[in-house]
């Protein structure tokens, strides 16, 4: 069962679980620790964020922007982009993973090696000792994905479905063969 309460800092009206009472979280709307508490008087209203169980990957602070754009890490999937400061503190859809949240810079980022929450312009990782270069769009690799024609891609898994099928017909052939030798002969 869910019940409904305000962040006693910023208002937003949230939705937890019955058994999530007692328990400390963050606040979505101002990124401040809350405890899980049911309101006094238990008003049905329609929350505009529902809290998910699990910590979030990054916990990003208001911090004011670098001059033009900032760095985003969304919560709910931990892909790293670059945005506009005119979405700064707006809700903004993540392009990886369609969540909505609010647009924060990033103070933290989970390392794309051990995922330790580690400072966002860290170069390497203080846990696992790994370079952590991170593109802005979510790729996390240092190295770049090969370019594939799309046509290319298409062809080849076309080539790999007529082989495998051509393998299986193969096999029903010499299964077939087998049992006419084993009746007949």
């Amino acid at each position: 069962m869910s019940f409904h309460f305000k962040c006693p800092y910023c208002a937003t009206e949230l939705e937890a679980q019955d058994e999530w009472v007692g328990l400390q979280t963050t606040c979505p709307g101002c990124r401040k620790s809350i405890e899980v508490k049911p309101a006094a008087a238990s008003v049905p209203v329609r929350p505009r964020v529902k809290l998910v169980a699990g910590a979030p990957k990054a916990i990003p602070r208001n911090v004011p922007p670098a001059a033009g754009s900032f760095p985003f890490v969304c919560p709910a999937c931990g892909s790293v982009t670059e945005l506009d400061s005119s979405l700064l503190n707006q809700v903004y859809e993540c392009p990886e993973c369609c969540e909505k949240s609010i647009a924060v810079p990033a103070e933290e980022r989970p390392c794309p090696h051990c995922g330790q929450m580690i400072k966002y312009q860290a170069k390497i990782c203080r846990f696992c000792k790994k370079p952590t270069e991170v593109k802005p769009g979510g790729n996390r690799s240092a190295k770049k994905a090969p370019v594939t024609d799309s046509t290319s891609g298409m062809a080849l898994r076309i080539l790999v479905y007529l082989l495998t099928c051509a393998a299986l017909l193969f096999i029903l052939v010499v299964v077939l063969v087998a049992v006419i030798k084993a009746i007949f002969f």
